[in-house]
């Protein structure tokens, strides 16, 4: 935005500008110095922040300066100015501020402490409002270059504004960003469609409304409302055959893909080398049938895939809730605000769970491209950029919600660059008991209110169930993305825990997709209908339709359902909480979803009609075998020089050490932590697993684990699907927990399986879907491991622009995650992975076999190959439980699994987190078919541990692992080489582990 755009002469409310003294640093300052020249290659002298701090509210000068005195600025490190610019000496400035009606939390919270501290309230339309300056100097600096800088680093036009000011402009003073006050010149008013009776008509109402319904759906709804029973009872309430605009949106984010999870329930037609099957719907046939016959066998699956979470029993008091969800498409467009609301959503499902819990732990995972992207496509956000914004996102939302994360992961390849796959985990903790009943059952009854607590509603977040569902691209706007604000989700969190306990609510759910629409027309199907009137919805302006209240996502809002005589102390505890609250109407016997605007009928549906009205899909899915694709075993030249490969390899960015992400999250609030994200003698080095301790005073604990791994995807999904389950569980297991009880929650990213002009090889993506689903169920059931719980993001393709100009469909990896969380018994028994004493003797537990296809190994080299890890559960099962009990048994210093890399980065990294060396003899490593010694180093077999054991321990040790593969392949040395001999029994690494941990740590420093 150049300086003509903006009147710079607009009388501007009150502006307090805070910023570092001269003689203090400026971190924010210098980062964005060296990102401007390192990724924009802009050259540029000097950068300084201001923060500015708008105030649309009379207020004296004596006013403003004790608010910068007493609550903006800290006088030891900064200064400050009122009602005139802090600087004048720059050659550009760039002042960077939210739109109107972008949620401002730090503006939210700064009106709250004026209050607090002036004793004045403010106002209807009086607020605060935040934005950031950069001051830059530069002699070569063009217009052009801070077009880049702010459109390109500084800013994002989906959620914020930007000016910027020349040296020419610099005696404007009074120069400002205009005030980010929502101004809605519209009365409210209800709509009414005309349904055309073409199929092209059809389509057009569903494409401009972005309802994202196909034409089968939209024909269905269509013949509901001309239905002769459905238009005389309309006709009751004031409406006529025609639905209303609230109507159809209510319509199109309950069919929502997001919501209805269309393409999994649909009818299936699978074939491949062995013949065609029909699959009636992917979810009950894999997911829920295998979790439910593991159900009825573990006692302690509480509650699995009907609430928000899934539930397990932690001892006899109390529940754990688990859910991990996506937040892709928020996410691809705001990095930040999609990752804030993703976490502060996903806490909303364990508390809008059973009777609510209260937070106990978090986790993400982020799946974008290659931060050092340097290719022909154009997205509208650098990967690197992409991937800080998540970070920062996920950052706040917890360290703000006062909610620990432990535990996170990353993977990068450019497919995401279309879409990025942005994995947010939380948990709670639920009585097992409330008030005589079983802590995990909610129910509505017909008279009970409807209440809604938290935040209020705003046009942010519009959208967001059915754009999430549509693939990105030009089309997809900014009306979905939000910005949620962790300070008002924790007071309502603590209120409705002190609420639960009061017995003041019979049900709860969270307002998530589909807002008030999805929370209330779901716990209506306990009483089966309910009575709402909009109009009683708090907003945070004036101006907005019915239907715009009804399906808003704005955030940091939950529904209750709760009895007539506890309203008045469920309203007092709201005053002692600062928690907003609303009565919006009550539920009902009805069969009706029936909401009012102002007395006048808005939404008139049959309940049964938006739960269960929507056609299945029906689609094909043809699988062709890896080598029918072109896959083959690659034959790569002999390596001369095993040391510097190693040290490539553990350079690599999906095995590298990512400790600048991990140390931005605050893991040890609550005072949980048990096993940290980073382990070892500098405590920087990424543990197998988390394990935090909920319940304080016991011993009980529970470790956090992740398994992906998109690129096996490449060669089968099958496998993929069931390594990453290997992983998770392993993980759990290295720490010290067990089979016993381990839950999983799957989340599949997948790119579109519909068939459409666009997407010729959807068949197959259909097939890989099956494959991993297929996957899915043999192996929760081997294992024993039910997914108590999970979701799926089906559009993972984006179009984007490269530098020809030309659009270009980028579909991510299949990617599925399993999330892990095992339950231990004694948490003094958990061990690490960090080598601890010399002496100790190495072991190495499963066997390796030349499974070198889709491994890092070979994606260094360029190729694919075609032998897949594979998984063999029983084999796993007996390593499993046999390593279990000899770690419980005080029998094992460390194990650590053999992830990406294989056997070479595990050595690497037990050596040098531990501080000690290692020699290591790979003809004693256990081997099925390999010849060459990188193939033994880097193969990626699943089911090995390596594990290091005191002398004194190794006779028991080797009795609890007689029935299984292992091998004592050397010894803990104390100095601080990593040592190993070939298989012809040759050195072919002889490094001091300080080198290897420098390789490894060297990719993202400086980030």
């Amino acid at each position: 935005m150049s300086d003509s755009d903006i009147d710079l002469k607009n009388i501007m409310p009150h502006r307090i500008e805070v910023a570092f003294k001269d003689d203090q640093t400026d971190a924010l300052a210098d980062g964005t110095k060296k990102r401007i020249i390192d990724d924009l290659k802009i050259n540029v002298q000097l950068v300084k922040t201001v923060d500015v701090y708008t105030i649309d509210k009379e207020l004296s000068a004596g006013q403003l300066e004790f608010l910068g005195n007493e609550l903006f600025a800290d006088p030891i490190t900064q200064h400050f100015s009122c009602d005139c610019p802090l600087f004048t000496d720059f050659d550009w400035l760039v002042e960077v501020g939210y739109k109107p009606g972008v949620t401002d939390n730090v503006g939210r919270t700064a009106a709250t402490a004026i209050v607090e501290m002036i004793r004045e309230e403010f106002g209807p339309g009086e607020a605060v409002y935040t934005s950031r300056q950069y001051l830059l100097k530069g002699k070569d600096l063009k217009e052009e270059d801070l077009d880049a800088i702010a459109g390109n680093l500084l800013g994002n036009d989906m959620v914020q504004r930007w000016i910027i000011v020349s040296r020419a402009r610099m005696q404007d003073t009074d120069y400002h960003l205009p005030v980010a006050k929502v101004r809605i010149q519209h009365t409210p008013s209800i709509g009414h469609i005309t349904l055309g009776q073409s199929d092209d008509a059809l389509m057009e109402i569903s494409s401009s409304r972005k309802l994202a319904l196909n034409l089968k759906e939209m024909q269905t709804l269509q013949a509901y409302f001309q239905r002769e029973d459905v238009i005389e009872d309309r006709s009751k309430v004031g409406l006529d055959a025609n639905p209303t605009d609230a109507e159809l949106e209510v319509l199109g984010q309950s069919w929502s893909e997001h919501c209805k999870h269309k393409i999994f329930n649909a009818l299936i037609s699978y074939s491949d080398s062995t013949g065609t099957q029909s699959i009636e719907s992917l979810f009950d046939t894999y997911i829920k049938r295998s979790t439910r016959s593991l159900q009825e066998k573990l006692d302690w699956v509480a509650s699995t895939l009907w609430d928000n979470s899934g539930v397990m029993r932690f001892n006899d008091k109390w529940l754990i809730a688990l859910k991990c969800e996506t937040h892709n498409s928020p996410s691809n467009e705001e990095p930040y605000g999609g990752a804030l609301t993703g976490i502060v959503g996903v806490y909303r499902d364990p508390m809008g769970t059973g009777q609510g819990c209260r937070l106990i732990f978090g986790t993400y995972g982020f799946c974008t491209g290659s931060p050092y992207y340097q290719g022909p496509l154009r997205p509208k956000l650098h990967p690197r950029r992409l991937l800080e914004g998540v970070r920062k996102g996920v950052e706040h939302g917890g360290n703000k919600h006062g909610v620990p994360t432990p535990y996170g992961i990353t993977y990068f390849d450019d497919g995401y660059i279309g879409k990025p796959a942005i994995f947010v985990l939380a948990a709670g903790l639920i009585p097992a008991e409330v008030h005589g009943n079983p802590g995990y059952k909610k129910n509505a009854e017909a008279e009970d209110l409807i209440v809604m607590c938290g935040g209020r509603v705003g046009v942010d977040g519009i959208h967001g169930a059915t754009e999430s569902s549509m693939e990105a691209g030009e089309w997809i706007t900014a009306g979905h993305v939000q910005i949620g604000d962790p300070f008002t989700q924790k007071k309502m969190h603590d209120f409705l825990n002190e609420a639960r306990d009061w017995g003041l609510y019979r049900c709860i759910t969270d307002n998530g997709a589909g807002g008030l629409s999805s929370s209330v027309g779901e716990m209506a199907q306990y009483s089966n209908g309910f009575e709402m009137h909009l109009d009683r919805v708090p907003l945070k302006y004036s101006g907005l339709d019915p239907w715009q209240i009804l399906v808003s996502e704005s955030q940091e809002r939950m529904t209750l359902a709760v009895p007539p005589d506890a309203l008045g102390e469920l309203t007092e505890l709201a005053k002692k909480h600062d928690v907003e609250i609303s009565v919006l109407g009550n539920f009902t016997a009805s069969g009706k979803f029936h909401t009012l605007y102002d007395g006048q009928t808005v939404t008139y549906l049959d309940m049964e009609f938006v739960h269960k009205g929507l056609p299945q899909m029906q689609l094909s899915a043809q699988w062709k075998e890896p080598e029918q694709r072109g896959l083959s075993e690659p034959v790569l030249d002999a390596v001369e020089n095993h040391t510097p490969l190693l040290k490539k390899m553990l350079a690599q960015e999906n095995i590298c050490s990512k400790e600048y992400i991990t140390r931005q999250y605050d893991h040890e609030v609550q005072g949980t932590s048990a096993i940290k994200p980073l382990i070892g003698k500098d405590s920087d080095v990424n543990s197998d697993a988390a394990v935090v301790r909920p319940v304080l005073g016991s011993r009980e604990a529970i470790a956090i684990s992740v398994g992906i791994n998109p690129g096996y995807g490449l060669i089968d999904t099958y496998h993929m699907a069931a390594c990453a389950m290997d992983e998770a569980i392993r993980r759990i297991i290295a720490v010290g927990g067990s089979l016993k009880q381990i839950a999983l929650n799957d989340n599949f990213c997948w790119p579109s399986p519909l068939p459409t002009p666009g997407n010729p090889d959807a068949a197959y993506k259909m097939a890989q879907l099956v494959r991993a689903n297929k996957a899915l169920y043999d192996y929760t059931l081997a294992f024993g491991t039910p997914c108590i719980s999970g979701k799926d993001s089906m559009s993972m393709d984006g179009t984007v622009v490269d530098s020809q100009g030309t659009w270009n469909r980028i579909s991510a990896l299949p990617t599925l995650q399993f999330s892990a969380a095992g339950k231990i018994d004694d948490v003094n028994c958990c061990i690490t992975m960090d080598v601890k004493k010399p002496g100790d003797l190495v072991y190495i537990v499963g066997m390796t076999r030349n499974e070198l296809g889709g491994s890092e190994y070979y994606q260094m080299n360029g190729v694919t190959g075609l032998n897949i890890p594979r998984v063999d559960a029983d084999a796993s099962k007996s390593i499993y439980n046999a390593l279990a009990e000899a770690i419980t048994r005080n029998l094992v210093h460390s194990a650590h699994g053999c992830y990406r890399g294989g056997l070479g980065i595990a050595l690497a990294q037990k050596a040098f987190a531990g501080g000690y060396g290692m020699t290591i003899d790979l003809r004693q490593v256990p081997a099925e078919g390999i010849y060459r010694d990188d193939t033994l180093l880097y193969s990626e077999s699943t089911g090995r541990l390596v594990v290091t054991v005191p002398p004194v321990n190794r006779e028991k040790f080797e009795d609890l692992m007689k029935r299984n593969i292992y091998g004592h392949i050397g010894y803990v040395t104390g100095d601080d080489m990593l040592t190993v001999a070939g298989l012809d029994g040759s050195t072919i690494i002889s490094e001091q582990i300080d080198s290897l941990k420098e390789a490894w740590q060297e990719t993202f420093r400086g980030f």
